[in-house]
């Protein structure tokens, strides 16, 4: 299906699901593509509700909401599964509604933003909602005002985003999705479908690649598309590529479907059905459709609940990130005191068997490094490069060469500052361009305040010898369980390429544990090394990489 037929077959369109995004340092709205979902939770009415993921153990959690603001316009509902918060918006406080949170089991109700917050400027009927927690914001459609807002989730600081969008989707107030990773907001107008900047700039009429629908999610490279005809038309979940492409009709003959929330881990979609009254879910190739809760007055917003421990986690919040014990040593694996390598007993193919710790190896959907190829044109926004001369220290750690730059350098990448932790080297090149490897790579690894990840990837090929390495070159240890060398002069900014075309991507860690929700950034210019310093770090590690894993259903950028 072209693309003009694609818009074409959303006419009434009720939600849409972004699903998916790549470099989410910390996630944003949904997401969940390395957690399984736990429980579900949807507006009804008067109330809020929750069951496990299986429709067992219906329970209340909020009651005695007004019912007829969701029905005529529609409520937003999110879950921060970490923090253990519940948040909707809807009339509760007055005419022009309010947003609100509790703890997970309903107690604690708080008031964040109500009309009165601001006079007229305060809220004046909210609809969709969504978290952003990693940069602790949430963001939400004031069709009253045709705009949308967002605030801290404590709702200090509320600001417009977007101005006058429009107004943005008329009658109803739901379509809102966030890529934190990507720093873009989705949202819903007359027109059809815009995307934004999170400060709402550069504004963008996607109104000719998407159908008209109701964004809800970005979770792993797909839109989700529930879409209801006029009176009693076909109704149901359509799924289509981020560009247009690739449409396919998962679930059809559906009554009237409202909101849609994405298990990737699960392998599961849920949503609600106004005019059956239900709670659904299918597998994520439409088979298997299943009613989870019937008899409901009219189920609205839906949301997911994750596990808060192991590898998975959080709807909207926080990922388990490798543990910070150190300033460099534990992100390539010194955490974990199993012994793995590089070798046929020791390396990647049996790293999942070596530790339970290290089955996010085999298991993980969201693991590096990946081929190159390609990748969908995007205006992404550049990183900003906090790097100057500095001093380092050299040290051979049985795995690669590393280097432990003094704390000061850093990255900020999609307004979220991180720290520079140590970069190290592979040889060859862990990332493959068009299947291709390279002679090296080096890995500058990162940390924010919030123990996330990211990681720059630097290509090396045959030429020029590198002066900006020769210092580290010159100390490379020739033993492991050596001290470190004494510190040396560095220029950390001329270890990057002057070219800022970058691949992008959501990945892990390269090394035991493998752990996944790892921002990665990867310059498309490689820098040279002579043969001689090739032949050098070769003569240590003939050979420290793992081999490329699925790119799956992530999305690849380049820009």
């Amino acid at each position: 299906m072209d693309r003009r037929a694609m818009a074409s077959f959303g006419k009434r369109a009720s939600a849409v699901v972004l699903a998916g995004s790549l470099l989410t340092p910390v996630a944003g709205a949904g997401g969940g593509e390395d957690r399984s979902a736990v429980r579900v939770y949807w507006r009804n009415g008067d109330r809020i509700q929750r069951a496990a993921v299986d429709g067992s153990r219906v329970e209340d959690v909020v009651t005695g909401l007004p019912a007829h603001r969701c029905e005529a316009a529609g409520c937003g509902l999110a879950v921060d599964s970490a923090g253990g918060k519940l948040y909707w918006t809807g009339s509760d406080r007055g005419a022009g509604g309010a947003i609100r949170r509790a703890n997970l089991d309903g107690s604690g109700i708080e008031d964040l933003v109500t009309t009165a917050a601001d006079g007229w400027r305060g809220l004046l009927h909210a609809g969709d909602l969504v978290l952003d927690v990693g940069r602790r914001q949430m963001y939400w459609v004031d069709w009253g005002h045709g705009e949308v807002r967002r605030a801290g989730l404590d709702g200090s600081g509320m600001e417009t985003v977007v101005p006058n969008a429009d107004w943005i989707a008329p009658v109803r107030g739901d379509g809102l999705a966030l890529d934190a990773a990507g720093g873009r907001l989705y949202y819903l107008t007359r027109g059809g479908l815009r995307r934004a900047r999170l400060d709402g700039s550069r504004v963008e009429d996607l109104s000719e690649s998407f159908p008209s629908g109701r964004p809800r999610d970005v979770a792993a490279g797909r839109l989700y598309l529930t879409y209801s005809g006029l009176r009693g038309g076909r109704a149901g979940v359509r799924r289509a590529d981020l560009d247009g492409s690739r449409v396919e009709d998962l679930v059809t003959d559906l009554r009237r479907p409202a909101d849609l929330a994405v298990d990737l881990s699960g392998g599961k979609m849920y949503w609600t059905d106004r005019l059956t009254g239900k709670v659904q879910r299918a597998n994520l190739d439409g088979s298997r459709v299943e009613d989870l809760v019937t008899g409901l007055r009219f189920p609205d917003a839906v949301a997911l609940e994750w596990e808060r421990s192991g590898r998975r986690g959080v709807s909207g919040g926080r990922r388990r990130r490798v543990a910070a014990g150190g300033r460099t040593r534990a992100y390539h694996g010194r955490m974990a005191r199993t012994r793995w390598g590089y070798g046929r007993r020791d390396g990647p193919a049996a790293w999942a068997e070596l530790d339970a710790a290290f089955r996010t190896c085999a298991l993980g959907w969201e693991q590096s490094p990946i081929d190159l190829t390609g990748g969908l044109r995007a205006d992404l926004t550049p990183v900003d490069f906090d790097y100057g001369r500095t001093r380092a220290a050299v040290e051979n750690t049985g795995r690669t060469i590393q280097v432990n730059p003094a704390p000061g350098a850093g990255i900020a990448l999609d307004g979220v500052r991180y720290a520079l932790q140590q970069f190290h080297f592979h040889h060859r090149s862990e990332h493959t361009v068009d299947g291709v490897p390279l002679p090296l790579e080096m890995h500058l690894v990162h940390r924010n305040g919030r123990g996330a990840l990211a990681v720059v990837g630097v290509l090396f090929t045959e030429g020029a010898e590198n002066a900006a390495l020769a210092p580290v070159w010159a100390r490379m240890p020739p033993e492991s369980g050596a001290p470190p060398t004494a510190p040396t002069g560095l220029d950390l900014a001329a270890l990057l390429p002057a070219g800022r075309t970058t691949w992008r991507y959501r990945g892990s860690l390269t090394t035991p544990p493998c752990t996944e929700g790892v921002a990665w950034v990867v310059f498309a210019e490689p820098l040279t090394l002579s043969a001689a310093q090739i032949e050098a770090f070769a003569a240590l590690y003939p050979n420290n990489r793992r081999p490329v894993q699925p790119l799956g259903e992530r999305l690849l950028r380049r820009g």
